[in-house]
């Protein structure tokens, strides 16, 4: 009898801790999202790193930071590592607020959209065991935080439209918070914060109060990171003038002068000029490639002290040869773009799926790729190095022939969700709905003209907001 009891009191110890997964429907989604990428973290662990990646860590150890990579993201990486100096603290917390907000999402959809259990649990499965959120979500990208933080923040526009907009006025504060690392993540952040906010001005009148403090919360989030964070931190590149926050600004720039110069637009003996110091062979069609930038950042085909020394006069040219021929440039932007706006992938394109995290010194295996010897290079220690070589022979499957356009081409997913997005206003009668893409699509038409190559990463919020508008035509809600 006496055991019997112990056993009761075990079972319901046992219930009353598991009583708030139980009750909390969001809860149970972000334990599944969390132990199934925390699969491929300890496939990877600590986690994938690319030379980006590596930059921004060695600026860590070191403590002298720049901002051609947004400074702001690196010294919150800083932040975080002075509990512990590793990638995997940095990337324990990608993976727990994605899993969280993802958790989230899909509980607005079965809760406040009354879509059925069945629909969520099946989407939930795909989008836990996905390849691209398996592996984006471990790698230390400044694009991760950045394109959960605008995946979070159409979650928030959601609760927005279905409340009528009285959501904002008891959550103001959350949604500030979240548009901090839209703003200051990519440098490319503003025009979807300030942007988004001035179309909820002209919808959500009401909540005008509420709209204006976040919009002078960034305000002075900006004066203050921009100012005496960055002093404090002595960060460099701020004014513009560090060479290599040059060459990344640049690039797209000297991408299209090489596309008039290769098409023969007609030049002026100053622009001869200018153009022979660039490249003094005359070869430019020997590495011009539209579909990437990265040959034109190269210092052995491009002589970037030219630029550095006068970077207004690039832009000038730039701007000067689209005015004798516009169609050259807009070739050049919408073959830079290849990747946003067409399915199938272009030709002769150099893939660059992951950037520049190849499998160089392990064949089919990912991990911690630097190209700078004076950099200092975590080790990787992979826990489940059998699963991390599966995961790769999986991922080397799908780069190839069709599944390439179905898993790695984020314009497939920008035009499934759209069009279901559409079939649910159509249904539904609900146009507001639409405000759903503002973030994405003011992310993408900013990727647009500053796009460097043909990666998934880039357009990688499309992808986390498809899941969401690819479940609207089921919802049973009645508005």
């Amino acid at each position: 009898m006496m055991m019997l009891s112990k056993t009761k009191q075990y079972h319901s110890r046992l219930g009353s801790l598991l009583l708030p997964i139980r009750q909390s429907l969001w809860l149970r989604y972000s334990l599944v999202i969390f132990a199934a990428v925390s699969i491929y973290w300890m496939a990877f662990f600590p986690a994938i790193m690319s030379f980006d990646s590596v930059a921004q860590w060695n600026q860590i150890l070191m403590g002298r930071f720049s901002d051609y990579h947004p400074a702001f993201h690196t010294i919150t990486m800083w932040l975080i590592t002075r509990v512990w100096e590793s990638p995997s603290i940095i990337i324990f917390l990608q993976i727990l607020f994605f899993s969280i907000v993802s958790g989230w999402g899909f509980s607005i959809l079965q809760n406040d959209l009354n879509i059925p259990v069945k629909i969520t649990v099946v989407l939930c499965a795909f989008y836990a065991f996905s390849l691209v959120n398996g592996l984006w979500v471990i790698t230390l990208w400044k694009d991760i935080p950045y394109s959960i933080a605008i995946f979070t923040v159409t979650l928030m526009l959601l609760k927005m439209i279905i409340s009528q907009g009285r959501w904002l006025e008891r959550n103001w504060i959350g949604f500030a918070m979240v548009a901090l690392p839209i703003t200051f993540f990519r440098h490319n952040g503003p025009v979807v914060s300030f942007g988004l906010l001035i179309f909820l001005l002209l919808v959500y009148r009401k909540q005008f109060k509420y709209l204006l403090a976040v919009f002078l919360f960034l305000i002075f989030a900006w004066a203050a990171i921009k100012g005496p964070l960055y002093s404090f931190f002595k960060v460099t590149g701020v004014d513009n003038a560090d060479p290599t926050r040059v060459r990344y600004a640049m690039a797209p720039v000297v991408s299209l002068v090489a596309a008039h110069v290769v098409n023969g637009t007609p030049l002026a003996l100053e622009e001869q000029s200018f153009i022979k110091q660039l490249h003094s062979e005359n070869n430019w069609d020997s590495f011009y490639t539209c579909y990437s930038v990265v040959s034109v950042m190269d210092t052995n085909n491009i002589n970037w002290d030219s630029i550095y020394a006068l970077p207004g006069t690039i832009l000038r040219l730039a701007y000067s040869l689209t005015l004798k021929d516009p169609l050259v440039s807009i070739s050049n932007v919408a073959c830079r773009s290849d990747f946003i706006w067409d399915i199938p992938q272009g030709k002769n394109v150099t893939w660059s799926l992951l950037a520049s995290i190849e499998p160089l010194a392990y064949p089919d295996y990912f991990y911690i790729y630097n190209l700078n010897p004076d950099f200092i290079t975590p080790l990787q220690r992979p826990l489940l190095p059998r699963v991390g070589y599966a995961i790769s022979k999986y991922f080397s499957y799908t780069s190839a022939g069709i599944l390439k356009t179905i898993v790695w081409r984020p314009a497939l997913y920008l035009y499934a969700g759209m069009i279901s997005l559409s079939l649910f206003v159509i249904k539904k009668r609900r146009i507001e709905f639409y405000l759903l893409t503002v973030p994405m699509l003011l992310h993408t038409g900013s990727i647009i003209l500053s796009a460097g190559a043909q990666d998934l990463r880039y357009q990688y919020p499309v992808y986390l907001v498809f899941w969401i508008l690819i479940g609207l035509p089921w919802s049973k809600k009645e508005f």
